[in-house]
């Protein structure tokens, strides 16, 4: 019941933007954004050759992956792929739906069979990122998202994963220079030839993990600290600042 709500936050101004226009009844809330942060790993593990990872909800560009990853494989013979995030119970929820999202569960039903495409919730998030090379989001939601994928994409960079983003919802806001980007609407061809670049190209992998480790390192939480402690104690915080 959106009249009970008292507040919203959004964890960009393009979120915001986009919450606003899709649902005009919050014109006359309290809506600000408070930007997210991350805190670096404790731990360091070796990443796994080839590994690519993708950790956000099945329905925001995962089939992309799967329609990209016969040509992947045949130009990376190594490469896998760790899907987390409960793919396989969406898959199971989503496969009887009369819509676009059914009939990509079906899709990703299948793929999931391949073995280099390594499917099921990870107990060790963390430990996923350390060990990817890449972190893909061809982000084109069926809905629009809550932000969350910025949370997972902000704990890849601190891992030290090279960012392949669309340009959707607030992506390029929140990662500025530390993810490079490929413009809506996918490409798909584009897709596979940057996946493959980036996991065959040793300089230009190298390059772009440290660039967004480096950026990680300037998002700690405390730099929002004050905004998210008064919102968790109750009390609304004022604008925080960008």
């Amino acid at each position: 019941n959106w009249e009970q709500v008292t507040g919203f936050v959004a964890l960009s101004d393009t979120q915001r933007r986009l919450t606003m226009t899709a649902r005009p009844q919050l014109l006359g809330g309290n809506m600000l954004v408070i930007k997210p942060g991350v805190d670096m790993p404790q731990e360091s593990l070796p990443k796994i050759p080839g590994r690519v990872l993708y950790c956000s909800s099945p329905d925001s560009g995962l089939i992309h992956l799967c329609h990209i990853w016969p040509k992947v494989k045949e130009a990376v013979p190594h490469a896998t792929i760790r899907v987390t995030y409960l793919a396989q119970k969406w898959v199971e929820n989503t496969r009887w739906q009369q819509d676009v999202r059914g009939i990509q569960a079906l899709e990703l039903e299948e793929w999931f069979r391949d073995p280099s495409v390594i499917v099921g919730q990870s107990h060790n998030i963390r430990s996923e990122q350390q060990q990817a090379e890449l972190h893909a989001m061809p982000m084109d939601p069926y809905n629009m998202g809550d932000g969350a994928h910025m949370l997972a994409g902000m704990e890849c960079a601190a891992a030290g994963d090279a960012l392949l983003y669309s340009t959707c919802e607030g992506l390029p806001e929140i990662f500025g220079q530390a993810a490079d980007f490929l413009e809506l609407p996918i490409n798909e061809d584009d897709w596979g030839r940057h996946v493959c670049d980036i996991l065959l190209n040793e300089e230009r992998k190298a390059e772009m993990q440290q660039r967004a480790y480096q950026w990680a390192l300037t998002q700690p939480w405390s730099r929002w600290e004050e905004q998210w402690l008064q919102l968790v104690n109750g009390t609304w915080p004022r604008q925080a600042a960008t």
